[in-house]
């Protein structure tokens, strides 16, 4: 797809899922009202990959959750943004970006001697 793709899940208890074949973008800027769901590879080829799941600040602890192995990258920056929830991998996550990472609260892994591979500069 050519220009910037917006995900906008604003109503409340909206979600935005990702799942089988993997997705890839120019640009792409998610925000959901009640978490995101990344169960596939998502990339962007010529800008910045944007996640908020917890768009509106009022549904606390809401989350952006990875499967496992999967693989979030930007040709640009990389955000992951939850204002109180939790950014979560269900096991080893790879994050790529050519001009930075921003994450926005906790990662964390809830697999056990699963890892993270983070490349800010790739």
């Amino acid at each position: 797809m050519n220009g910037i793709v917006t995900l906008l899940a604003n109503r409340n208890g909206a979600s935005v899922a990702f799942v089988g074949i993997g997705s890839t973008f120019k640009e792409l800027n998610v925000q959901a009202d009640s978490g995101i769901v990344v169960d596939t590879d998502v990339s962007t080829t010529g800008g910045s990959l944007y996640l908020d799941g917890e768009m509106s600040g009022v549904n606390l602890g809401m989350e952006i959750a990875f499967g496992h192995a999967q693989v979030a990258s930007a040709q640009s920056v990389l955000t992951l943004d939850v204002s109180t929830g939790l950014i979560t991998a269900a096991g080893s996550l790879t994050l790529r970006a050519g001009q930075g990472i921003v994450i926005m609260n906790d990662l964390t892994n809830l697999a056990v001697r699963e890892h993270f591979e983070i490349d800010a500069d790739y």
